[in-house]
């Protein structure tokens, strides 16, 4: 679902994130809670610039509760859990560090080790 941000900020009192977007047609406003922005990123910090680093993750995962439906869901919540969620279904990037020479040095994948003294 296509979706523009009108605003974005942060709750300083709450520590939660406030975020008013436009989708299909209608504006939403979308709650994240400190928790899910404790749990979002490392170190875990509840700040602006995290909801802002953050920012499309946070309207995608809300997004995703509504899909295609027109339900009237005017406020729209971002927990923590979400956030695990999302982390378990994104896929781990392969590590470059794969496999261990003949001598046990590991060595980067696709590099090329050359004969001789090292």
């Amino acid at each position: 679902m296509r979706y523009t941000v009108v605003a974005a900020w942060l709750d300083r009192k709450e520590k939660s994130g406030r975020i008013v977007l436009q989708a299909a047609g209608r504006s939403r406003t979308i709650v994240v809670t400190r928790r899910a922005l404790l749990n979002v990123d490392t170190p875990p910090r509840a700040t602006e610039e995290r909801l802002l680093q953050h920012l499309d993750s946070f309207c995608e995962m809300a997004l995703a509760f509504i899909g295609d439906r027109q339900d009237d869901c005017e406020t729209l919540l971002v927990t923590a859990t979400d956030v695990r969620n999302r982390r378990k279904a994104e896929p781990v990037p392969e590590s470059l560090w794969t496999w261990q020479d003949q001598w046990g040095s590991w060595k980067q994948k696709g590099s090329r080790s050359r004969l001789g003294l090292v």
